[in-house]
């Protein structure tokens, strides 16, 4: 479904193919008429892909920046998505039938490294060199990021609900290992990033929906 007009914004990260796969997949997962959370939304192409398809959407993210290119191209596809700041879950209130997250690369972003990130999205051989050479200084600070961020999601989840999180095979390994209250239920490649996958997480004991 490509009824989507989207302006990616420099200092924003671009909607690309994991970000369209990852809307896809929330949407396979969310019930019909269900309530998704969209955390850092960056352009807001998962919001709006899911609020095309009557999903009631909550959109957030921490960079103003981010909120008002969000905020744009939901006006500009004309969805009713709640748009608002929050650094992870400090401003939200509820419980959501998924949860979906693409972490930034650097868990300790700043504006400037969010113009860095932005343009790495759209030269991706130069990120991957890029993501080699700093793999293991990102390497714990984005797991203990990831983590947190797991922790705080199941707080937020309907019964039956699901995260859907974009993350490296390793790094969603190792949150399998160390979140005993966590399972994966599914894993869908990204072709373009070979070393990512985007995997559903659901409560440990439950089955998908």
């Amino acid at each position: 479904m490509e009824d989507i007009v989207i302006h990616n914004a420099m200092g924003v990260c671009s909607a690309e193919e994991d970000t369209r796969i990852l809307a896809r997949v929330c949407a396979e997962e969310a019930p019909a008429g269900g309530r998704v959370l969209d955390v850092g939304t960056g352009t807001g192409y998962v919001a709006i892909y899911l609020a095309k398809r009557g999903l009631e959407v909550e959109a957030t993210d921490v960079s103003e920046r981010a909120l008002q290119v969000a905020g744009a191209n939901i006006q500009r596809n004309q969805v009713p998505v709640r748009l608002y700041r929050s650094d992870l879950f400090q401003a939200v209130r509820g419980e959501f039938d998924v949860i979906a997250f693409n972490p930034p690369m650097n868990p300790r972003e700043t504006e400037l490294t969010r113009w860095v990130t932005s343009f790495l999205r759209r030269h991706r051989r130069t990120a991957d060199l890029l993501m080699r050479a700093f793999d293991r200084w990102l390497q714990g600070s984005r797991m203990s990021f990831l983590m947190g961020f797991m922790e705080q999601a199941q707080g937020h989840l309907r019964p039956g609900g699901c995260v859907v999180l974009e993350a490296t095979r390793a790094e969603l390994d190792a949150l399998e290992k160390g979140l005993s209250s966590w399972q994966i239920c599914r894993r869908v490649d990204i072709p373009s990033l070979p070393a990512e996958q985007i995997a559903v997480f659901r409560p440990s004991g439950e089955r998908g929906v």
